[in-house]
């Protein structure tokens, strides 16, 4: 974990954004601004380190999209006396979670916009080979327990807690909207990313504003992970990405999208809380990931 001074945290903002970084470097790893660790080293397979912003391939098989509720503990050894941690785990509910292959967001845009800048970047992990990896199972004959050769179950755990390390990567790929119409999905490869793909879909809608509505397009952005999944359960992490974000950027402003609930209520609280909060909208929808906004110009009547 990166270190802190006293004059990071001046005031509760500093210490927040502080916090916020820490728990994503914890649950989710660096981005593309965390240069010190674009090339981490990592002593576990990602999928084991990092809990959520990844994707696994759309085509993958179960054993590789799912996750058991019931995740494999490492037990500790029962001290002499006991302890606190010697007890078994309880067993959660039985029902599998299936890992996302897609993150995006939905855009309000003008009639007008005719272009789309789409960036995104992710890391890729490999397992590391050297002398701090493991034994070659090719060249061991440590038999396993009940006396039989233990090559194959060696090398999975080989693989599986041998260092992994990042590369990170971006690519690029522009949307001409005016080509696009109201349809089925399009799919935009993204360059020399082996199976990564961007996927368009747009529609036309009127945005209730005050005192009437805003014609434009509604279009939802994603990325998919299209790689290849022809390989073995203990590098299945080479075919996920990692640490995925994706910008946006359009030709012309979105529409903002304000709360109208409450506009013609008779409601004190109601129209209070519309007062205060008059300036606060919203310019895009999160799929499997949160967003956030740049503002340079604001559509809203």
């Amino acid at each position: 974990m990166a270190q802190v001074t006293a004059s990071q945290v001046s005031d509760s903002a500093s210490v927040r954004d502080y916090l916020t970084y820490a728990l994503r470097l914890d649950l989710i790893g660096p981005r593309p601004e965390d240069t010190a660790l674009a090339y981490e080293r990592i002593d576990h397979a990602p999928s084991r380190w990092y809990l959520t912003g990844f994707l696994v391939p759309s085509g993958a098989p179960e054993s590789q999209r799912a996750q058991d509720a019931e995740e494999e503990f490492d037990v500790p050894e029962d001290s002499a006396h006991g302890s606190d941690d010697s007890s078994v785990p309880e067993r959660s509910s039985g029902k599998r979670n299936f890992l996302p292959s897609s993150m995006g967001m939905s855009i309000l845009v003008t009639e007008d916009t005719t272009n789309l800048n789409i960036a995104v970047s992710w890391g890729d992990y490999k397992p590391e080979p050297g002398p701090d990896a493991g034994t070659d199972p090719a060249d061991t004959d440590a038999p396993s327990e009940d006396g039989q050769d233990g090559g194959e179950e060696f090398e999975s755990t080989t693989r599986r807690f041998t260092p992994w390390a990042r590369t990170p990567k971006d690519g690029a790929v522009s949307i001409d909207l005016s080509t696009i119409n109201v349809g089925p999905p399009i799919s935009y490869p993204v360059p020399a990313s082996g199976g990564l793909e961007v996927v368009c879909l747009v529609r036309s809608t009127n945005v209730p504003a005050f005192g009437g509505s805003i014609a434009g397009r509604a279009v939802s952005v994603f990325v998919v992970n299209r790689r290849n999944t022809d390989t073995d359960d203990d590098l299945q992490d080479t075919t996920f990405v990692f640490q995925v974000e994706m910008t946006v950027e359009a030709d012309q402003p979105l529409i903002a999208r304000a709360n109208l609930h409450g506009l013609n209520s008779d409601d004190w609280d109601e129209r209070l809380a519309d007062l205060h909060f008059e300036d606060v909208v919203e310019y895009a929808v999160g799929h499997n990931v949160s967003t956030t906004a740049q503002v340079e110009a604001v559509i809203a009547e």
